[in-house]
């Protein structure tokens, strides 16, 4: 079985580009290609939820979501199935850029 293919890594910046780069390896093995939402590969996981809703959050709350676990509805992530405790550690170069390139999507 074949996965997405990973992009070439550009530099590191608060960019769309860098975003998507770190999206191909942090996120689509369960949001999918896009991040329109997915099946994650553990079949016993719930479906991973469609990223885009996340534009709708603002650049603050989705570094808040990502930091604290909690949506801006008030919402916790299962760490069981969201890893937000390790993905809490990128920077916040690393955070804008996610939400730059989601907020193209």
């Amino acid at each position: 079985m074949m996965g997405t293919p990973r992009l070439d890594m550009p530099e590191k910046g608060p960019t769309v580009e860098w975003g998507e780069y770190r999206a191909s390896v942090l996120c689509q093995v369960c949001h999918g290609a896009g991040l329109t939402g997915s099946q994650p590969p553990d079949p016993d996981s719930p479906p991973a939820p469609d990223l885009r809703t996340t534009q709708s959050w603002g650049l603050d709350g989705f570094i808040h979501t990502i930091r604290e676990g909690v949506t801006p509805s008030n919402r916790e992530l299962n760490p069981a199935f969201m890893p937000w405790h390790e993905i809490r550690n990128l920077d916040d170069i690393e955070l804008e850029a996610l939400y730059a390139y989601i907020s193209t999507l």
